[in-house]
Order: C-alpha cells, then sequence, then structure tokens
C-alpha cells in the first residue's frame, strides 16, 4: 500500500534524524548498538526546539508568584489566568507582580474581598493552544506559564502529596491550574493549592498515549500574549 504523504514525510523526517545522530555519534566514537530510536511525540522538532523544551521551570526563572491559596472560593480559572498573566507581564517588563484574583471575580463569591489592585499589568490578548496536541503545549509553556484545565475528581488527586501524578483519572474537567514546569522527566507541574500536594504543585506524569494527556490536560490550554 502506498504511504501517505504524511506518512512519507514522518519516514524521511525520521531518517534524517536517524543520520545526524548516527553522524554526531560516529564523530564522537560513543555510538551504542543497544540504542533504539523511533517516531515519538518530539518527532516533528527541530534539535534545536527539542533542547530548548527539554527543562523548564518559570518559578527558578522569577515568573510564578507565591503560592495562593484559592481556599472556599470556587472561581479557580481565575487563579489559572491570573497566574499566567503574572507570568507574562514579568517576561515583559521584568517585574514580577501580584495580581489581585478578585478583580477577575464576581460580587457575592467567596473569594478574598481584600483587593490588591495598586499596580494593574495589561495583555494584548490570548491563544488557544491547540486542542488535543501536547506537542504544541510543550512548545507553548516553553515560553511562558501557561493555563490548563483538568480533571480532578479522583481519589487519588485529593489525597496526593508528591512524587509523578500517575493515578486514575478521566477528562471532565472541573479544575483550572497554572502551568508552570516542564521536563522530559519530570511531568508537568500544576498550582492547585497551597496547603496541597508539593506545596501547593502536583507534578503530572507525562508521555501517555492518550491525546488528551493525563486528566485532560491538553485539552483546554491557553495563554495571554504582552
Amino acid at each position: 500500500m502506498a504511504l501517505t504523504n504524511r506518512g512519507q514525510y514522518l519516514c524521511v523526517a525520521f531518517l534524517f534524524i536517524l543520520a545526524i545522530c548516527s553522524s554526531q555519534a560516529s564523530s564522537r566514537q560513543i555510538y551504542d548498538e543497544k540504542t533504539t530510536l523511533s517516531l515519538n511525540e518530539f518527532a516533528d522538532l527541530t534539535n534545536e526546539e527539542f533542547r530548548e523544551i527539554r527543562n523548564v521551570d518559570w518559578r527558578e526563572k522569577g515568573a510564578v508568584t507565591p503560592i495562593k491559596d484559592q481556599g472556599k472560593c470556587g472561581w479557580c480559572w481565575v487563579f489559572s489566568a491570573v497566574a499566567a498573566t503574572e507570568g507574562v507581564n514579568q517576561l515583559k517588563t521584568g517585574n514580577l507582580i501580584s495580581l489581585s484574583e478578585q478583580e477577575l471575580g464576581v460580587n457575592g463569591t467567596s473569594c478574598n474581598t481584600q483587593k490588591a489592585a495598586s499596580q494593574t499589568v495589561s495583555i494584548n490578548g490570548y491563544e488557544n493552544v491547540p486542542k488535543n496536541n501536547k506537542n504544541a503545549m510543550l512548545q507553548a509553556v516553553a515560553n511562558q506559564p501557561i493555563s490548563v484545565a483538568i480533571d480532578t475528581s479522583g481519589c487519588t488527586f485529593q489525597f496526593y502529596s508528591s512524587g509523578v501524578f500517575t493515578g486514575t483519572c478521566g477528562i471532565n474537567l472541573d479544575h483550572g491550574a497554572g502551568l508552570v514546569v516542564m521536563g522530559l522527566n519530570t511531568g508537568w507541574g500544576g498550582i492547585l493549592g497551597a496547603r496541597w500536594g508539593e506545596s501547593g504543585y502536583v507534578t503530572m506524569q507525562r508521555g501517555i498515549p492518550a491525546k488528551e494527556g493525563l486528566c485532560g490536560i491538553a485539552i483546554e490550554a491557553s495563554y495571554p500574549t504582552a
């Protein structure tokens, strides 16, 4: 059966990558006959792009404010959006400003009403990461903190305390979070609450077969532009 154009492209790309890697290995005389190469989620990236996204922690780069406790405020999307906005503003201006979630909330909620609006920031708009495109998400979070939605309904999420989360969950998105960490080995890092998980963070497994990502994390990702 004839290969499709995409199949031909992937095969050619793979052979090209294999040729480059073999050339580099030969020049360094470290070729390992047991090494196995195959197409994976990084196959459509250039080697330069791959190196850029291997490990990004926006906390270490000063683009993330200390964890905020959502408490009984049900507007998790606000905390997610604010975290991403704080991040892109820091990258744009060099100043990390803690913004008020209440400014984006509505009257009658149980969010903290102590408004900290003495400082404001502006953004130009926002971009949606293509749905179920984990590569696009990798590239987005390599540039700035982003907003994601995940399914946290399972008991394993409720009692999570540390380590790479590999628990059972679906794709019924019920919680907004900020994605601020990305690494090949450590997985996704998302903000959920100050007194929960790893000091407010969860490290989620990457590389699962499902196109939606673990707990649907790749379904509704977005980020502000400035």
